[in-house]
């Protein structure tokens, strides 16, 4: 019995060695008789293909919000803390993670406002403490220990000025 996918020869390749370039295998293939060989190749092809939807359905675009900054992200991770360490942010226990869940779908938004060290002087004490307030008013509401009315430097009105963290890579 003749095997119809080897076509090595001279006459069968144009003259040109290992067969007809490129798409020699496809030919060889597609000219040969063996259902096994069919049937394996068709196998191979369904697995890679299902392999690919199934990947692609891992995956999830979300919307990551860091102190005010907003950057669309894709993951294949399923967990909002694992997805925001892969995007660079290490969380901390300070930290305030604003999720729908915990875990990630499409189009989701995820809010992360980063606890930073403030000094704080209160009756002449000075305190340092943590807070992901974005303004002075927002730090006196979130301590509580400040009275009403109140004299404060600076204003409870200006946005503080945070300075950027150093990057964790």
């Amino acid at each position: 019995m003749v095997d119809d996918a080897r076509t090595d020869t001279p006459a069968a390749s144009g003259g040109r060695p290992g067969g007809a370039g490129l798409l020699g295998p496809v030919k060889r293939l597609h000219e040969s008789r063996s259902s096994l060989l069919r049937w394996s190749v068709a196998g191979m092809l369904s697995t890679l293909v299902v392999g690919g939807v199934a990947a692609m359905d891992q995956r999830t675009q979300y919307t990551l919000d860091v102190d005010g900054s907003t950057v669309e992200l894709v993951t294949f991770k399923s967990d909002v803390r694992t997805a925001l360490e892969e995007a660079g942010y290490a969380v901390d226990d300070r930290d305030v993670v604003t999720a729908p869940g915990d875990s990630l779908d499409d189009g989701d938004t995820v809010t992360l406002r980063r606890a930073r060290p403030v000094t704080v002087e209160v009756d002449g004490k000075s305190e340092e403490v943590w807070t992901t307030a974005t303004t002075v008013a927002d730090l006196i509401s979130e301590r509580g220990d400040i009275p009403p009315r109140s004299y404060v430097t600076p204003a409870s009105t200006p946005r503080f000025r945070w300075t950027a963290r150093p990057s964790p890579w």
